[in-house]
């Protein structure tokens, strides 16, 4: 009987005092648990939904982790991308920056640096990369930070463009300003226009004797000098026409070029040329390009229209000096001739 009250006696204290405390521990762990499961959740959305690529590296540069920005733009699921180094997804690196990167990140825990990273199509494309050592569970990570800079680089190519541009237009107002000679301008005008736009060839054909001939050209082998030295358009044509002349594209096939432009030299006169610029890397010209070659054709026409009254000038002053040396010596030997008569009569 003393057995079983000491029984009853126990389960009541068990009951009354440590059943409660049990439960209260497991609903905080089931409490904790939860907490974390959520923390986890919160983690992995923002996580996968930052605007960056995130890459989670051993200290060897092995990939962890990876969140979806990063896997886009890579072009490779979660699975694929982990496990892979992270010194193949980026072009190679010159040996001085990532010497100063290794540096950098041993020193100060952080290094920020520019690459290219490989999609898994082949393709480039530009990132900023921002790396910092962190510790987790005891472990020493790597985390990266990647940041497509694709746009960021278009928009200051073209703002360099731009300067570009303006500054050929400056020295080509320049090259005007300083001389009327025709070939001096025009060799001027193609060297800047080319340098602005960056492209390999280019030549200016002018129109004489009812044709468009070459009168200056820069990236053309002699054989294309000797080929297209007239131009296989009238010069009125070439501002109606859709696209270049047949002969001229088998010429410029023989040169290798890839995206040619052809635009009229367009004078208040009337047509007075046409500029042909090639290029042996690109498939086209943009509308800007496109834009300020015309801006520049103006000027270059301009200074063509200014030369040739340059030399019809110099041609009347010297009819005019050649007329007045033949009045000049008609009169003298008039007046020889009226000496003459006169001795005669004496």
């Amino acid at each position: 009987m003393a057995g079983a009250v000491d029984y009853v006696v126990k389960a009541g204290d068990y009951l009354a005092r440590e059943l409660p405390e049990k439960i209260d521990r497991a609903l905080q762990q089931w409490q904790l648990k939860r907490a974390v499961a959520r923390a986890e959740s919160r983690y992995r959305s923002i996580f996968d939904e930052a605007s960056d690529g995130i890459l989670v590296c051993d200290t060897n540069g092995v990939v962890l982790e990876a969140n979806q920005h990063a896997c886009r733009w890579l072009q490779l699921e979660r699975p694929a991308l982990v496990g892979q180094r992270i010194h193949d997804l980026e072009q190679p690196l010159h040996p001085l920056v990532r010497a100063e990167v290794a540096e950098r990140l041993e020193r100060a825990g952080e290094a920020v640096y520019e690459a290219w990273f490989r999609r898994a199509d082949g393709t480039s494309f530009p990132v900023e990369v921002s790396v910092q050592r962190v510790v987790h569970t005891e472990q020493s990570l790597l985390q990266y930070f990647v940041r497509d800079t694709t746009q960021r680089k278009q928009i200051e190519e073209q703002q360099q463009a731009r300067q570009r541009e303006v500054s050929a237009l400056g020295q080509l107002t320049a090259a005007i300003n300083r001389s009327l000679e025709l070939p001096e301008v025009l060799e001027a005008a193609l060297n800047e226009l080319l340098a602005a736009l960056q492209v390999d060839c280019g030549a200016i054909y002018i129109e004489r004797d009812n044709g468009l001939y070459l009168s200056a050209a820069h990236g053309f082998s002699a054989e294309f000098r000797g080929s297209a030295a007239r131009y296989p358009q009238a010069a009125d044509a070439v501002a109606t026409a859709a696209a270049l002349p047949d002969p001229m594209l088998p010429w410029l096939a023989a040169e290798q070029v890839q995206a040619a432009l052809a635009e009229p030299l367009a004078a208040p006169s009337g047509p007075v040329g046409v500029l042909l610029l090639g290029d042996r890397r690109r498939k086209t010209f943009s509308a800007d390009e496109s834009n300020f070659v015309r801006v520049t054709c103006d000027r270059i026409a301009g200074a063509v229209e200014n030369a040739r009254l340059l030399q019809r000038l110099q041609a009347s002053v010297e009819a005019t000096r050649t007329a007045q040396a033949q009045l000049m010596q008609a009169a003298r030997l008039s007046a020889i001739g009226q000496m003459a008569a006169g001795v005669a009569h004496q």
